[in-house]
């Protein structure tokens, strides 16, 4: 099964991505912080993150950077969303 790591601090949209993707058969993991996100991939087996571009301690860029630097092979996928105007 796929493994995708979902980070977001927005609990109520990172529960509705992970049933959603549950529903679709893959295995979902959620993180609410890059250092959560770090610890998750540390241990390995994900086949995508999908990573909000704003976190609370750091931003996608900066996570995608510390994949590089630890030669972490997994797609990443930013995503952002703007709150309405």
């Amino acid at each position: 099964m796929e493994r995708i790591l979902i980070v977001d601090d927005d609990i109520t949209f990172g529960l509705m991505l992970k049933t959603w993707l549950s529903k679709k058969g893959f295995g979902t993991q959620t993180a609410a912080s890059a250092a959560a996100a770090r610890t998750a991939l540390a241990e390995g087996g994900f086949s995508l993150v999908l990573s909000d571009m704003r976190l609370p301690d750091e931003d996608g860029i900066a996570l995608l950077q510390w994949m590089s630097g630890q030669r972490i092979e997994v797609p990443l996928s930013l995503i952002h969303i703007s709150e309405p105007t």
